[in-house]
């Protein structure tokens, strides 16, 4: 039996039929494997190449926090996956964050098609699964659980005809499986490895089923639904990834394809500020964990969303701060320090992936910090939009139109070639201002990808040289700008033909760079302006003079 979600529809015959992908819930007790299996199940989205793709995987528990989803495609069934931290007592976390974690988990599971409950194979059940598989009956009922016994590498070994340590007999499996049984979440009991992907073809068969009973409409191998639903068939029980058969257990993604015009906004900024606390008011809910204690975010998390008919994808972002893993005294960098670190690397690889980064800034801080303009700096040298959201302006002494003035001022004094940078102050706790947010990441967006005619930029060109030659590079040898063609957008590229582009100066460049961005508001979006010369190299020169003396000769 499977749980009914909204949107489900009833056909003429009573079945049901969706569109949505099923949705899998990955939960239990912490350090069980479970963000180690939702990245071996989205491995087909890192190559996708979306912001916030992978989950932090540690060896400190309670490593992750927010629920993170992605789609992933496993036996021919497309599911969204949902990855949850560690259900706590609060031995790991404080009460507060453990009970802001389990609410996260309950969250997933209520949302849930199908429940995966991971236990660790290696230590047993213990009193901790029973207690939270008792706490997930509680929140979602006895329908849709599977359980899998994760870290069953030898098990699984075993069973393959590979000595193990486990003995010739199954007793030790017999043993897990029994114990599995009494955790009241149905006999859907299977031994994985969600380090190496073995044994996830029983989760494939799972999925399949789920698939069959709720009528879900799925993509077919062409990319369109037709209408049709679509019955994957079973995975050999026996097939694993590592198998030379041409079973399923390995993972794949669909590889939509993107019309640019989905909104890919990654938030970033300082710890505390807000970031976090945006993103729920944005959403109008909850979404993530917050608090006054720096740090809690971890995990790039991203948020499929739409809003003023433009579909989003929020991404989510830990804190970013500088920090050495060297340490004088020659010690290796604790645990902790090491999570960090990875977290900001997930940071800053998220900012990579954007379309637009708004960078959030702590407003009652009154000005930017090295650190801020840093970020500011990356994100344009990365060919990002950048739009800045001054959080918490709720506490200024000063009016939000002062303030904004304030930080447009400071950024045109050090980022100057990127002066009316978009600069919104709002309040995350009270909402004032987050409406005006996302019209300017819209528009940013827009002119981000922003393409312009051959025809509309050549008249631009012969205006600006017209008005402001280029400089000579002699009395003989005067420098002339041929023509200016659009190559790329996202960011928008230029190449500007030259008979000398080698005798441009930078400063004339920057100068033509500034009134591109002047003539077609370009403000706030980084461009990219190549110089090329119309004349032929010295070497293809060369080679047409040797094969034209050679043609001489032969006559």
């Amino acid at each position: 039996a499977w749980i009914e979600q909204p949107g489900d529809q009833k056909l003429d015959d009573g079945a049901l039929t969706r569109h949505q992908p099923l949705r899998v819930a990955i939960v239990g007790r912490p350090n069980v494997g479970k963000s180690t299996l939702f990245n071996t199940l989205m491995r087909g989205q890192r190559r996708r190449g979306s912001a916030g793709g992978s989950s932090i995987v540690s060896a400190t528990a309670g490593t992750t926090r927010d629920r993170r989803e992605g789609l992933g495609l496993l036996g021919g069934v497309e599911f969204r996956a949902i990855d949850t931290g560690g259900l706590d007592l609060g031995t790991t976390e404080s009460g507060a964050m453990a009970s802001a974690i389990n609410d996260q988990v309950a969250e997933a599971l209520a949302g849930a098609d199908l429940g995966c409950f991971l236990v660790d194979a290696r230590e047993g059940i213990g009193a901790l699964d029973r207690h939270f598989a008792r706490w997930a009956l509680r929140r979602r009922g006895s329908d849709g659980w599977c359980v899998l016994l994760n870290k069953s590498e030898r098990l699984l070994s075993r069973s393959s005809g590979d000595p193990s340590d486990f003995g010739s007999d199954d007793d030790d499996l017999m043993a897990l499986h029994a114990d599995a049984l009494e955790l009241g979440l149905g006999d859907c009991i299977f031994a994985v490895s969600a380090k190496n992907g073995d044994g996830l073809s029983s989760l494939a068969d799972i999925l399949a089923q789920a698939q069959r009973e709720l009528g879900v409409v799925q993509r077919g191998s062409d990319g369109a639904g037709g209408g049709q639903v679509t019955h994957p068939p079973t995975t050999d029980l026996n097939t694993t990834p590592n198998s030379s058969s041409s079973g399923s257990d390995s993972i794949h993604h669909d590889e939509e394809a993107q019309d640019g015009t989905a909104v890919e906004m990654v938030i970033v900024g300082r710890p505390n500020v807000g970031k976090s606390s945006l993103l729920n008011a944005i959403l109008g809910e909850k979404r993530m964990i917050t608090g006054p204690t720096p740090g809690l975010t971890r995990d790039a998390v991203s948020v499929e969303w739409e809003g003023d008919d433009r579909k989003f994808r929020l991404v989510d972002t830990a804190g970013m701060r500088r920090f050495s893993l060297d340490r004088r005294d020659g010690s290796s960098a604790s645990a902790m320090v090491l999570l960090e670190h990875a977290s900001v690397q997930a940071s800053m690889s998220s900012l990579k992936l954007a379309t637009v980064v708004v960078l959030v800034l702590d407003a009652e801080a009154g000005k930017l910090s090295h650190q801020e303009l840093s970020i500011a700096r990356r994100t344009l040298e990365e060919g990002r939009a950048l739009v800045i959201a001054a959080n918490k302006a709720d506490l200024l002494d000063v009016s939000r139109e002062q303030y904004q003035a304030g930080v447009c001022a400071q950024l045109h004094q050090f980022v100057p070639q990127h002066r009316k940078l978009p600069v919104i102050a709002l309040s995350a706790l009270t909402g004032a201002g987050v409406d005006e947010l996302l019209p300017a990441v819209t528009n940013s967006h827009d002119r981000w990808r922003f393409r312009a005619g051959t025809g509309e930029l050549n008249r631009w060109l012969q205006a600006v040289e017209r008005h402001h030659p280029p400089p000579m590079a002699s009395r003989k040898h005067p420098v002339k700008l041929k023509f200016i063609t659009q190559l790329k957008g996202r960011p928008p590229t230029f190449a500007i033909f030259s008979n000398r582009p080698q005798h441009i100066r930078d400063s004339y460049a920057s100068f033509l760079e500034n009134k591109l961005r002047e003539e077609f508001d370009l403000y706030g979006i980084p461009i990219r302006l190549l110089l090329r010369s119309t004349s032929k190299p010295i070497q293809d020169r060369l080679r047409e003079k040797r094969q034209k003396q050679k043609k001489i000769g032969g006559e």
